[in-house]
């Protein structure tokens, strides 16, 4: 059974823990939050990935 990867919190990307929890591997995940970042979906502050807009965040949230 996967989680939800966008309740993962502050957790590492490329952690053996995020997979296993996740069910996506390392490389998957780079590359998922890579074309996240690029069409501004997401952005990077301190370390952590955050939503650009809270609201299609609670909404995948609901629905993922």
């Amino acid at each position: 059974m996967s989680m939800n990867p966008f309740r993962c919190g502050r957790e590492r990307l490329a952690s053996a823990d995020f997979a296993a929890r996740t069910g996506l591997a390392a490389s998957s995940a780079k590359r998922v939050v890579g074309r996240l970042l690029a069409d501004r979906i997401v952005f990077s502050r301190a370390g952590e990935y955050r939503f650009s807009n809270p609201f299609f965040r609670e909404w995948l949230l609901r629905n993922a």
